[in-house]
């Protein structure tokens, strides 16, 4: 019998919203030459001297040049990926919300980001698209309490 060894891996990013309410989205350059660009929650894999927080602070200096302090856990999503390029992974994705200090902006700073915006609560979901955090960041925005998601096939077990 084989037996599969997986790896775990953090992701960690916020739900900026501004003093409107409206959410920070960004939208990143393909992976691959030829795909096309997605909107996105601020995010970005943690580093081994990082605390969760700590990484989705990061993520939104990275992304969109803004300082926040990441707050209470808003979501966190698991999967499993059976990916041949880095190997077998389980990962987590933890949200935290945030609130913007400053209005300004900027996207100028990482290469993988093409945009910046703010937007209203029901357009972010809209942009996000049909996936997995469109749909958790709705039923977050609705019920404001955090929540685990385990994914699979695309689709959250728990909704």
């Amino acid at each position: 019998m084989t037996v599969r060894v997986y790896e775990r891996r953090l992701a960690c990013g916020a739900i900026v919203q501004n003093q409107a309410g409206e959410v920070l989205l960004v939208r990143l350059r393909g992976a691959l030459p030829g795909d096309p660009s997605a909107w996105a929650l601020p995010s970005v894999e943690a580093e081994g001297w990082e605390t969760s927080r700590q990484a989705a602070a990061r993520a939104v200096h990275l992304r969109a040049a803004l300082r926040v302090d990441p707050g209470p856990l808003a979501f966190a999503v698991e999967w499993r990926e059976e990916g041949p390029a880095r190997g077998p992974a389980i990962w987590m994705l933890a949200f935290y919300h945030a609130t913007a200090r400053e209005p300004v902006i900027d996207h100028r700073r990482d290469p993988e980001v093409l945009e910046v915006r703010w937007i209203p609560p029901e357009g972010a979901a809209v942009l996000l698209g049909s996936g997995v955090l469109a749909g958790v960041l709705l039923d977050w925005l609705a019920s404001g309490t955090a929540e685990l998601y385990e994914v699979s096939g695309g689709r959250p077990l728990n909704t």
